[in-house]
């Protein structure tokens, strides 16, 4: 599994995105597309074809409401009006950080100025193990935060707020409740869906005499948090990875197969293998945006090929060919944004003088474009970050300053470090597709 790099110089990290993906492949005999291209339409469409738009991961049926990986990698959730993400402290515990569109401010999830962030008195503080994510409801008025927790089956772990906890709060933090919380033998895994309603999660169950395990799909009542089983296997190797209309998306890997199937919430019935692959015969990456699983396939030399898979029908297309990568161990599908597919690269042909690419593709045309807004890290060229959308701009991080915070562990001791905290923006959706770097910073009041 890829991950981008992390801040090594910090003891306070704020948890952001690490994207990773095992690759995938195609083929192709159009103009390539290039690192230095900076627009080529690579795939020309036919008037007769029409290739499938990404829909809209907001609202009305289910969604996903988690990074694919959990929130593992892209650890926050915008809504119109602000972002919210996790700063990991000290002593298994988080801050929840509030960015603010209308103010551009970024700070905790806290009203009281004298507030010293550290205890349960602070509606920005959380105890936890394991990791931990947040997500929002369709209407931004509530947020909630899962802390996976571990599955414990020799029962060491006492503490029940320790325990996978999924909690409830206002938009300001405010009127904090235990949505949920897993037994001692469960932890959440993996990701989460929502219609605005019920909210769909994976939990591995230990059984506590055998020491064996399932993994198991729970349907939770967002205004009351009953919950019901509505699949359950110990097949290894099986979790959500998207979600559309009445269906989860289901990504199975066996020892040589990856397979793509869906899972109907109301028949509780799983569908025959839709898309599936031997992964050691071929390489691709896979990720999924509404209906559609998209497909990153090698072709032949240094090119890619993107398809879409339409889970309803079964039906392939091809999107943009001869995409130029250089190393298939730090390519990956990022995301998908305003109709657009984000990839992810690097050029290591000359091992001292590593480049980092992402290619923005148009679903509509196929027009893939090489992205030109980038910031420096330590000498190290960065690509501009999408971490969030409203209807018209990106929330996007787009530096990194090294910075002086003071911290105050739960014994009212404080201390002062060198963090290496990431710099946000927003920035109009068009201006970064088209590599205006007109931004408007983020304030931070940490």
């Amino acid at each position: 599994m890829n991950t981008f790099n992390k801040a090594s110089k910090i003891t306070v990290t704020i948890l952001l995105l690490a994207l990773a993906l095992s690759l995938g492949a195609c083929s192709s005999s159009q103009n390539s597309v290039s690192p230095k291209d900076d627009s080529v339409t690579s795939s020309p469409i036919s008037e007769s074809e029409t290739l499938p738009a990404a829909e809209s991961q907001q609202g009305g049926n289910l969604s996903l409401i988690t990074d694919p990986y959990g929130g593992i990698f892209r650890n926050g959730a915008g809504t119109s009006f602000g972002y919210y993400e996790i700063m990991s402290a000290q002593n298994n515990s988080l801050n929840i950080l509030y960015t603010d569109y209308a103010t551009d401010i970024r700070t905790y999830l806290c009203a009281d100025p004298d507030c010293t962030h550290n205890s349960d008195t602070c509606t920005s503080w959380f105890s936890f193990l394991g990791s931990a994510y947040p997500f929002t409801s369709a209407d931004g008025s509530k947020i909630y935060l899962v802390t996976t927790g571990y599955a414990d089956n020799a029962g060491s772990i006492s503490d029940e707020q320790n325990y996978g906890t999924i909690y409830q709060f206002d938009a300001n933090g405010a009127n904090r409740k235990v949505l949920y919380r897993l037994q001692s033998n469960e932890e959440f895994y993996g990701t989460a869906a929502s219609d605005g309603e019920k909210l769909y999660v994976s939990i591995q169950v230990v059984d506590s005499n055998t020491s064996s395990s399932h993994w198991e799909v729970r349907c939770l009542d967002l205004s009351n948090g009953e919950s019901s089983v509505i699949y359950t296997t110990d097949q290894y190797g099986e979790r959500i990875f998207g979600a559309y209309a009445n269906n989860l998306v289901i990504e199975e890997v066996t020892d040589t197969n990856r397979s793509y199937y869906t899972l109907d919430v109301i028949t509780k019935q799983k569908s025959a293998p839709i898309y599936s692959y031997n992964y050691n015969d071929e390489t691709r990456t896979e990720l999924v945006n509404s209906k559609y699983v998209y497909s990153l396939r090698y072709d032949h030399e240094d090119l890619f090929s993107l398809f879409s898979i339409d889970l309803d029908t079964g039906v392939e297309k091809c999107i943009a060919s001869n995409i130029v990568i250089y190393n298939t161990d730090s390519t990956n599908l990022s995301g998908f944004f305003d109709n657009h597919a984000i990839i992810e690269t690097s050029d290591t042909r000359d091992t001292s003088n590593i480049s980092h690419i992402q290619y923005n593709i148009d679903l509509s045309t196929g027009e893939c474009v090489t992205n030109t807004l980038q910031y420096t890290v330590d000498g190290d060229e960065k690509n501009v970050y999408i971490l969030a959308e409203t209807s018209d701009a990106f929330l996007v991080r787009n530096g990194v300053e090294e910075k002086e915070i003071t911290v105050v562990d739960n014994t009212g001791v404080p201390s002062s470090l060198m963090a290496s905290i990431p710099q946000y923006a927003l920035i109009q959706k068009s201006d970064y597709w088209n590599g205006v770097s007109a931004y408007t910073p983020i304030n931070d009041a940490l």
